[in-house]
């Protein structure tokens, strides 16, 4: 996870001295609040909403708990409990297609920011297949986001050749690692998690075109980056449709999201003769 374009700090305190007022005449939704900004606690899509549920004669104020989070650093989406029990069904769904004997699957996550992803997806795939999975968290470290859960130090290119992975995840990506991704041998699948239109690089990530790119002409009719270097793109749509991100509205939460999860899979050597 990446850090978020910090807003004025000025803005940030006063939606803050509003929450705390807005929260004190509401108790419940204040211990709900004090349980939700806990890292350590996974909440569910529906714990959001309760969060979030207009109160009489007070409905101007009910967004703030959303406007509050989506300012704190390094925050990109609410990571929920229905979301991560549908990854880790997933991956567990793709282990015959990902483990080589009785070896682990090594789940490598660049740009982990805090670790939290990778610390509930490890405990979820534990609990369905004990021993299948191992969930490494690494990131630069260079945004300074508070370290909550172990995130070894490492770049991206240094954090792929030490760990060799199978699977990759980079949630909302900020520049393009999908080629440093692709050119690791060991990768079978790496799946991004975020907007299309600001996760990395239009071109080399998604093979998006836009005819106002100077490279257009040249570009337009080349195979796409992935499909040149021998992956095929999925967009996970039940993943996507439980993923709420930053930038979705107060109407969209809980029901639809900008936000989407992509599966790139490496073709079989036989398919990319």
């Amino acid at each position: 996870m990446t850090d978020a374009d910090a807003y004025d700090p000025k803005y940030y305190e006063y939606l803050q001295f509003d929450l705390a007022r807005y929260l004190d005449r509401h108790p419940d939704k204040k211990k709900l609040w004090e349980v939700m900004n806990d890292p350590k606690n996974l909440q569910t899509r529906d714990d959001l909403n309760k969060l979030l549920a207009p109160e009489s004669g007070d409905e101007s104020h009910s967004i703030l708990p959303w406007l509050v989070m989506i300012e704190q650093k390094g925050f990109h989406e609410f990571l929920n409990e229905e979301y991560l029990n549908a990854l880790a069904d997933y991956m567990i769904s793709r282990l015959s297609e990902l483990q080589d004997g009785d070896t682990p699957v090594v789940v490598l996550e660049l740009g982990a920011g805090n670790g939290r992803l990778s610390y509930f997806l490890q405990d979820k795939l534990e609990e369905r297949k004990p021993g299948a999975f191992v969930v490494v968290a690494t990131d630069s470290q260079k945004s300074g986001i508070k370290q909550v859960f172990p995130v070894e130090q490492l770049d991206f290119k240094d954090a792929l050749q030490k760990f060799k992975p199978e699977v990759v995840v980079v949630s909302w990506m900020p520049d393009d690692f999908s080629s440093a991704i692709r050119n690791t041998a060991s990768v079978k699948e790496y799946i991004l998690i975020g907007e299309t239109e600001s996760c990395g690089d239009p071109w080399q990530t998604w093979g998006q075109l836009s005819e106002y790119d100077e490279e257009y002409e040249r570009r337009k009719d080349l195979p796409k980056p992935y499909e040149t270097d021998g992956f095929e793109r999925k967009q996970l749509t039940e993943l996507s449709k439980l993923q709420i991100a930053r930038g979705d509205s107060r109407v969209s939460i809980g029901k639809e999201t900008n936000s989407e999860t992509n599966s790139f899979r490496r073709r079989p050597t036989n398919d990319m003769a």
